[in-house]
C-alpha cells in the first residue's frame, strides 16, 4: 500500500519530482566529469618502509626506483676506444647476470640498435655493435651508428 501511495505522490509531483532528478543529474553529472581515474603503483607500496624511502630519496636523481644508470666518460678524448667500448660491452654482459634483473631492459651501446634506412624503402635493425671492437674502422662504424 505505501509504494502505491508513493507512486501516486510521484504522479500528481511529476514536474517537481522531474526538476529535482534533473537537477541531481547536473550536480552529480559535474562531479563526474571531473573524476581522474589514476592509477599509480608506487601509491600502493607501504611509504614507511625503509627500502621505500630510500628509493624515493634517489629517484630524483635517477628518474625512478627501479632503474640503474651507468655513465662511463673518457679521461682524455672520447669513448670511442678498443678499450672503453669493451669496458661497456662487459659492464653490460655483467648486468645481464644480476638476479633478478628484466633481461630486456639491460640497455647500452653494446646492446642496443639502431634503424638503417636503405634504398627501395627498406629499413633494417641494425645493431650498433656486433662484437668487440678491433679495429679503427670498426670503432669509426660504431660511432657513426651511434650517431
Amino acid at each position: 500500500m505505501i509504494w502505491y501511495r508513493f507512486g501516486q505522490w510521484i504522479l500528481r509531483h511529476r514536474f517537481g519530482v522531474l526538476l529535482w532528478v534533473g537537477l541531481l543529474t547536473i550536480f552529480f553529472g559535474f562531479f563526474a566529469a571531473r573524476t581522474e581515474l589514476v592509477t599509480s603503483f608506487g601509491d600502493l607500496l607501504p611509504q614507511n618502509h625503509p627500502f621505500i624511502k630510500v628509493a624515493h630519496q634517489y629517484s630524483r636523481y635517477f628518474g625512478s626506483v627501479n632503474n640503474v644508470t651507468i655513465m662511463v666518460e673518457a679521461r682524455e678524448g672520447t669513448i670511442y676506444t678498443s678499450e672503453i667500448l669493451t669496458k661497456v660491452a662487459r659492464m653490460t654482459a655483467r648486468m645481464d647476470l644480476v638476479y633478478g634483473i628484466q633481461h630486456g631492459s639491460v640497455r647500452s651501446m653494446a646492446n642496443s640498435s639502431y634503424f638503417r634506412p636503405l634504398a627501395g624503402g627498406v629499413i633494417l635493425n641494425t645493431p650498433i655493435m656486433r662484437g668487440l671492437p678491433q679495429t679503427q674502422a670498426e670503432i669509426d662504424e660504431i660511432r657513426s651508428n651511434v650517431h
